[in-house]
């Protein structure tokens, strides 16, 4: 073994536990080793969570991926990682005995933090406001976690927060410091009620996904999002209620609408404004019975099928005419496969 580079000999010991390295590391070599280790992947489990790590020193580690570990807030190993200054990736992910994660401040230079499925943890520390380096925020399944701390808006550099299955029930106000963030994504976040109206200072937002959320409606400062290019309301139709505000016409860089399986019934006028528009997908919108004249450069619109009922004649004839003046203009040749399908047809009586 003492003819491998530092980076092979990780490769072969990746798969031990720590005491199974340090048997087969002494002294000098150890030492060695680990100083210069850029990346360790830890599966912290059994006898690696009661060992010493009092002489574990990673001054050079980049990325650390504790997934799949059985660790927790009060492991003795945090306060010997504490001294990796140059970490850029924690990845915990699948850790399902975290409840809540330990003081992070140290680890200033951080870039991504991943707690996908921990599906135990209950608290983020206060001090995650103090990782300004951080971009990426990664949440998902954490289905225990009710609420985000405010220090969340401390996170400057943030581009990306991910919060989907989780249960969060509220987004903070602080949210509206986080001028780099790009994309925001809350979907199957069943006990999440509203978005704050704090929302429209996402300056930077380009992708929202709030699909089968609990949300009831839109605030109308929606419309400040003026670079949003993606929004999904996909299968909000246990909680969304009300209109589809104006406001969201006043998205000059929308270019992807998608109102799949929303109880809503009807669009705003406002909707022609959206000039970058190019997919507007209204599957499952069954009490919607008309549409508003809609933006000249739309590539592909998917409405809604009809159940064949006798009340639904008078909305059958309404899409018939759309479906005419559509193939009149001719201006989108992808509409041309929906205006020859037979509405409602997936009824079958």
């Amino acid at each position: 073994m003492s003819g491998n580079s530092n980076g092979e000999l990780l490769s072969e010991l990746s798969g031990n536990s720590y005491d199974e390295l340090l048997s087969e590391l002494s002294g000098n070599s150890y030492d060695e080793l680990l100083s210069e280790a850029r990346w360790l992947q830890w599966k912290v489990k059994g006898s690696d969570l009661s060992f010493s790590t009092t002489n574990l020193h990673l001054p050079k580690l980049s990325v650390l991926d504790f997934s799949y570990s059985h660790i927790t807030k009060d492991w003795r190993g945090w306060k010997s990682l504490m001294a990796s200054k140059r970490l850029k990736v924690l990845n915990l992910g699948w850790c399902l005995k975290l409840r809540r994660t330990p003081n992070l401040s140290a680890f200033t230079q951080l870039k991504i933090l991943i707690l996908l499925n921990c599906g135990g943890l209950e608290h983020l520390h206060p001090s995650i406001g103090e990782l300004t380096s951080l971009v990426s925020l990664d949440l998902s399944g954490c289905g225990s976690l009710k609420e985000l701390p405010e220090e969340v808006g401390n996170l400057k550099d943030l581009e990306e927060l991910l919060l989907d299955r989780s249960g969060i029930r509220d987004i903070p106000l602080s949210i509206a410091s986080l001028r780099k963030l790009e994309k925001l994504s809350t979907c199957i976040c069943v006990s999440l009620r509203e978005i704050p109206s704090s929302i429209g200072d996402l300056q930077n937002l380009q992708h929202l996904n709030l699909s089968y959320s609990g949300i009831k409606k839109l605030p109308s400062a929606i419309g400040r999002l003026k670079n949003l290019r993606t929004l999904s309301l996909e299968s909000c139709f246990l909680s969304l209620n009300g209109a589809i505000p104006s406001e969201i016409g006043d998205l000059p860089s929308l270019e992807y609408l998608n109102l799949t399986w929303t109880p809503i019934s009807d669009l705003p006028e406002s909707i022609r404004n959206l000039s970058s528009l190019q997919h507007l997908d209204l599957r499952g919108c069954y009490n919607l019975w008309s549409l508003p004249e809609l933006p000249s450069g739309l590539k592909y619109l998917s409405k809604p099928s009809i159940a064949r009922t006798p009340s639904s004649e008078k909305r059958r004839r309404k899409w018939r005419r759309l479906d005419q003046s559509w193939d009149r203009r001719t201006c989108i040749s992808a509409f041309v496969w929906i205006a020859k399908l037979k509405l409602g047809r997936v009824w079958q009586s």
